[in-house]
């Protein structure tokens, strides 16, 4: 699943990250582990004969002139070895190696390492897997199929993040403008499309739909994206690709980056400089509690409790504006 494959275009990616223009034998590459779920293998199979390698790329580290040790991806990569497939791979730096990463005991703390080291691109990646594994195992639950832990994330009509409303139909942008386009979260020249007319797993399609409408709506880009292969789990591969194709850019588009500062757990927040509104810029930036400027960083620090400030300005001075934050792409929301 693709929650987040927030890249930066190849030519912001650091110079020490290397991205490769070539495709690798998926048999010169080992998986992280076994496989742990023969139902998603197999789908993922029938999935690469139709379609071909569709996802994100494989986060590996070179172990040999040809050879490779994987850190995501374990069934998509055994997938790709039952069809003798090439994948497409971010690879490594030669300075991180296996014995840094199988230190950390949580992926988590594996992706701030990353950050830490600038390597945005492969952060990315290996948090895009977490989420994936997490909403899989919401969706085989809901699904009811066996051999699943408890959900980790609400149902879709008890989670928080549907106080929200669905602004905007998913799946082609356009503003939604009646109530009935709001509960679907698609219009009705998209909803009589007929992406969702077949499959045995209509109704919980609808609901990820709709989730993924509100989390468009709140600008949650990554979990958008993480959402459509929910819909490719489920068979419904034309509504997750028209999203993509809609949506799957926004990694080009980021122009607002937050880190997360170690060691005090404050924001780091780099903005583009709004010349034609100077004063009023600059005096909304003074105006957030906590906030200092950091000149070797060209960046704000904020305190984390200021953060409801924070976004007042985000939305105030960059509506409509793409951004990188800890937990992936998000989209301001428009006025």
């Amino acid at each position: 699943m693709e929650i987040a494959e927030a890249l930066k275009k190849l030519g912001q990616q650091d110079d020490h990250e290397k991205v490769p223009d070539d495709l690798v034998p998926a048999g010169n590459i080992e998986p992280l582990h076994g496989i742990l779920d023969a139902d998603k293998f197999d789908r993922l199979i029938d999935l690469l004969k139709d379609q071909g390698w569709k996802g994100r790329p494989i986060l590996v580290e070179r172990v040999g002139e040809d050879n490779y040790q994987a850190w995501t991806g374990t069934h998509r990569l055994s997938a790709a070895q039952e069809l003798d497939e090439d994948v497409p791979v971010v690879i490594l730096p030669e300075d991180i190696t296996s014995e840094q990463l199988g230190a950390f005991t949580e992926d988590h703390d594996r992706v701030q390492f990353l950050r830490r080291r600038n390597l945005t691109r492969a952060a990315d990646l290996m948090q895009a897997e977490i989420d994936a594994n997490e909403l899989d195992e919401a969706l085989r639950e809901q699904t009811g199929k066996p051999s699943f832990s408890a959900a980790r994330i609400p149902g879709y009509e008890n989670a928080p993040s549907t106080k929200l409303l669905a602004t905007h139909c998913v799946i082609c942008g356009r503003p939604l403008r009646d109530p009935e386009s709001v509960e679907r979260g698609m219009g009705p020249e998209c909803s009589g499309q007929g992406y969702l007319d077949d499959g045995e797993n209509k109704s919980l399609a609808n609901q990820f739909i709709h989730k993924a409408a509100v989390e468009l709506a709140a600008g949650r880009i990554s979990d958008v994206l993480a959402l459509c292969d929910g819909l490719d789990t489920l068979g419904f591969h034309v509504a997750a690709t028209r999203i993509r194709e809609n949506h799957g850019n926004a990694d080009q588009k980021v122009k607002i980056e937050i880190d997360v500062v170690d060691g005090c757990g404050s924001l780091l927040v780099r903005t583009p400089y709004k010349r034609g509104d100077k004063d009023r810029f600059v005096q909304a930036w003074r105006d957030i509690p906590g906030r200092r400027y950091i000149r070797e960083e060209q960046a704000n620090e904020i305190p984390r409790a200021s953060k409801p400030e924070l976004w007042a300005l985000l939305r105030e001075f960059f509506p409509g504006e793409h951004g990188r934050g800890p937990k992936g792409l998000f989209r301001i929301p428009k006025k």
